[in-house]
């Protein structure tokens, strides 16, 4: 699991619920074991010292040996066998403490814990002579069947903490996903949350917020709909009367016209760069064909065009057409001749490459262009809103491209990378 994965709320969650239950667990066995099976061990323990010396006693009389025991007789240098012993550990300590206690001097060797348990105890003074003891402490196999419901005991408590994290947690991670959503600029509409009262109060609360973002948005839109209209409008009348002046020079006139244009233009960013957060829908067309149609509005002879992206992908039209014209036009204000565009596509991206000759812009100067509302080279009356590069960089990663600039040998190279999948059903498209 991934280190995100072990931070998350759920896992926190199942692992308090559980290690919560293993501490229960834990006491739990020490109180049964204080209270059970040690007292048990004590008992066996007199009851088995007993019948060792009982068998002691027959043995010198000459009578027959008590039922489950027997004596061997080792050769010199040979020991008993020797057990593994397992979790019935403290059970075993204990009866072997009590035998020795209850049999003072004597060795106590447990040789076999599966059932029947055998134990084997050499008393002082009897040179190489053991006695066998046998017991049936609990039916056969009773060692695996603890152990299974042992296991299962611990996947049942697991399975408990897993279920009622997930319980606790989902609504939550539903809430996260939604909060996602919105910051993407998506509408949500939360479905109804079940869980904690807290969890649900919050998911309402979330879903009224959500809401009032998405009536601000629509009225936000209308405002801007009304702007462009209220600008535009009289922008388009004051056009047509200045075109009309005959009394104004042919110079003066036509500076006039640039000006509105420039206001127009200005207007046109604006709304452009407000809207660059929504996500425009792809259509197939070629990559090629809207960068000639955005460098159509250049002047001939300012732009050079590499085309190297033909092809139908699926990519964002308007966005690409403002990218490309507004970073030939910083080319061309900026640097200096020529510029150059190329284009190009791999198995999923097109990359286009705008270089020009000018000195170009630092690491840290780029950053700074990329604020909005500042400009490259300020000046008084310039009539540009800074809003160039800022739009440029919003566009693409509203598209989930970027955009990257880098200092060349004699210029200085900004590329816009974009994603572009094949057109479903093409040739060359994957299945």
């Amino acid at each position: 699991m991934s280190r995100r994965g072990l931070d998350s709320l759920f896992a926190r969650t199942a692992a308090l619920i559980a290690s919560t239950i293993l501490v229960f667990v834990l006491i739990a066995w020490a109180a049964i074991a204080w209270t059970t099976i040690i007292p048990s061990a004590q008992t066996m323990g007199r009851v088995l010292a007993l019948r060792t010396r009982d068998a002691a006693q027959a043995y010198g009389q000459g009578h027959a040996l008590p039922e489950g025991i027997t004596r061997r007789v080792l050769a010199p240098g040979e020991e008993p066998p020797a057990a593994k012993e397992s979790f019935l550990s403290l059970y075993l300590i204990t009866l072997r403490r009590e035998l020795r206690t209850q049999l003072p001097g004597a060795e106590v060797r447990i040789t076999r814990i599966s059932m029947p348990s055998e134990i084997w105890v050499h008393e002082p003074g009897a040179l190489q002579a053991w006695w066998v003891l046998n017991w049936q402490l609990a039916r056969a196999g009773t060692s695996l069947v603890l152990a299974g419901v042992l296991l299962a005991v611990a996947a049942l408590v697991l399975g408990a903490a897993a279920l009622f994290a997930r319980r606790l947690t989902a609504p939550l991670a539903a809430l996260a996903a939604a909060s996602r959503s919105l910051g993407s600029g998506e509408r949500v509409v939360l479905r109804t949350v079940t869980g904690p009262v807290e969890a649900v109060s919050l998911a309402k609360d979330f879903q009224r917020m959500a809401d009032r973002l998405g009536a601000l948005e629509a009225e936000r839109e209308i405002m801007l709909a009304g702007v462009s209209h209220d600008l535009r409008s009289p922008l388009a009348r004051l056009r047509i009367q200045v075109e009309l002046l005959e009394a104004a020079g042919e110079t003066q006139r036509q500076a006039m016209v640039e000006e509105i244009d420039e206001l127009d233009r200005m207007v046109g960013q604006f709304l452009h760069y407000v809207r660059a957060g929504y996500h425009e829908t792809v259509v197939a067309t070629d990559f090629d064909a809207i960068v000639r149609g955005a460098l159509a509005r250049c002047a001939p002879g300012q732009v050079e065009l590499a085309p190297g992206a033909a092809g139908r992908r699926l990519l964002p039209v308007e966005s690409v057409r403002h990218v490309v014209f507004n970073l030939v036009g910083n080319a061309l204000e900026h640097g200096a001749a020529p510029v150059r565009v190329a284009t190009r596509l791999t198995a999923s991206e097109a990359v286009l490459t705008v270089e020009d000759h000018g000195p170009g812009l630092s690491p840290a100067q780029w950053l700074q262009a990329l604020r909005p509302f500042h400009r490259l080279r300020p000046s008084e009356g310039s009539g540009h809103s800074g809003l160039g590069l800022a739009l440029c960089e919003r566009l693409a990663q509203a598209c989930g491209g970027k955009l990257a600039a880098r200092q060349v040998p004699g210029g200085f190279v900004v590329e816009l990378t974009l994603p572009a999948p094949p057109v479903p059903g093409a040739p060359g498209a994957r299945a």
